[in-house]
């Protein structure tokens, strides 16, 4: 083949390999970064993704454009959206679901569903036509992460919700997936060490930092005064953010501060130890932030930390924040479950603690701090992996790349 050949095979190629793409979900679209962001890359390459959803305010069908994704949105009473706590011990909200996701794909063919969470998944397989892909995105471990969740551990949860029950069931879907898709290696690891697999592969997409969150990340200089800490995120208890306000209230002097742009059901819990430990001065409680306000607190912090406690869905997902602060040169300071650990060894770009340990938590943070050229060594390297490696754009053309490999499976 000559060269206009090849060169016209290389354009025309996303578009004679496109497939038709449905991403359900049961979560209002927009906004959800992480589905925004997958359906975009996909489009990008030339397929054509929909986005089916459900909705409480709605009372018909209706069918809008979001940035060129087709969003279909379908109305759900409230009292299915409650059902939903019930998914795997009740089947109500899957036949429910099933019958209405069968309809639509009656009237519409696609060629792969791309489910996104294990809560839908029921339906979503019940609903899926003959000969059609199936892509389950496991955003986290849910049956491990809901063990924490406040109704699922109040007397009613404990009666009615059952972990063990929604893991049986996300086993199977794992097994009966053409590809499952996960955060980390870490999680692949540890489904598989279980005798877990999809048909196919374990895709791993993890939810990195665009490029445009920091256009022009720059390594930081170490800090000559304060150490002016930043937490981003749920103050939830298992975040582990009392671990850092102990260390705090222990430390020697009065040289380290702390901004949270963040709440949760622990928040009062928070403002308690900040009041009670005479942290009033030195720890500021900022509450949910507008996103366009993150610029100014990342440009003066000195140390972004993410102190969460070790389970097994922290132990093998991402917590967004940690690459955040590393577009913005922040050192970071995390608790030693494995999949940060493993990015703070794999580029040098931080320093890790015990989880739940408040003096190891304090000895990290000093060891970075106290020497300015090992300090400003760890700044280099988050800019450079974020500029190289961890950042939205390389993950997004792996993804295009798997859906390849699906094409041609």
């Amino acid at each position: 083949m000559d060269m206009m050949g090849r060169l016209g095979l290389r354009i025309l190629s996303p578009f004679l390999w496109a497939m038709r793409i449905l991403m359900v979900m049961d979560d209002p679209f927009p906004p959800d970064l992480r589905v925004e962001r997958e359906a975009l890359a996909l489009i990008g390459a030339g397929h054509a993704v929909s986005i089916v959803t459900f909705r409480s305010d709605r009372t018909e069908q209706t069918v809008s454009d979001h940035k060129g994704i087709e969003v279909i949105t379908l109305p759900l009473r409230r009292f299915w959206f409650k059902m939903s706590a019930l998914a795997y011990t009740l089947p109500l909200y899957h036949w429910h679901l099933a019958r209405r996701l069968s309809h639509l794909l009656e009237d519409r063919r696609f060629d792969v569903l791309h489910i996104h969470d294990l809560r839908v998944a029921r339906a979503a397989l019940s609903a899926r036509p003959d000969g059609c892909r199936v892509v389950l995105d496991l955003h986290e471990n849910r049956p491990e992460i809901m063990r924490f969740y406040k109704h699922v551990r109040s007397w009613k949860g404990r009666l009615t919700i059952f972990p063990k029950l929604w893991a049986r069931f996300e086993r199977r879907y794992i097994r009966a997936s053409d590809a499952t898709i996960v955060v980390t290696r870490e999680a692949e690891v540890w489904y598989r060490e279980r005798g877990i697999a999809p048909r196919g592969e374990f895709w791993t997409v993890p939810n990195y930092a665009g490029r445009d969150f920091n256009p022009d990340p720059q390594p930081r200089s170490a800090p000559s005064g304060p150490v002016r800490m930043l937490y981003i995120g749920d103050t939830g208890e298992r975040r582990g953010l009392g671990i850092a306000l102990q260390a705090m209230r222990d430390m020697e002097g009065r040289d380290v501060e702390l901004d949270v742009l963040g709440d949760g059901t622990y928040q009062g819990e928070i403002e308690r130890m900040v009041r009670d430990w005479g942290l009033e001065n030195r720890v500021r409680l900022h509450g949910w932030v507008d996103p366009s306000t993150f610029d100014a607190h990342l440009s003066r912090a000195d140390v972004g930390i993410c102190p969460i406690q070790r389970n097994p869905h922290h132990d093998t997902t991402y917590a967004n924040k940690i690459f955040q602060y590393m577009a913005y040169g922040l050192p970071i300071l995390v608790s030693d479950c494995p999949s940060q650990v493993a990015v703070v060894e794999a580029h040098g770009c931080g320093a890790v603690h015990v989880a739940d340990s408040p003096a190891d938590f304090t000895a990290s943070l000093q060891r970075m701090v106290s020497n300015a050229e090992r300090y400003e060594a760890m700044s280099r390297a988050g800019v450079e992996a974020t500029r190289k490696e961890r950042n939205w754009e390389v993950v997004a053309e792996q993804l295009v790349a798997q859906y390849a490999s699906l094409d041609s499976a």
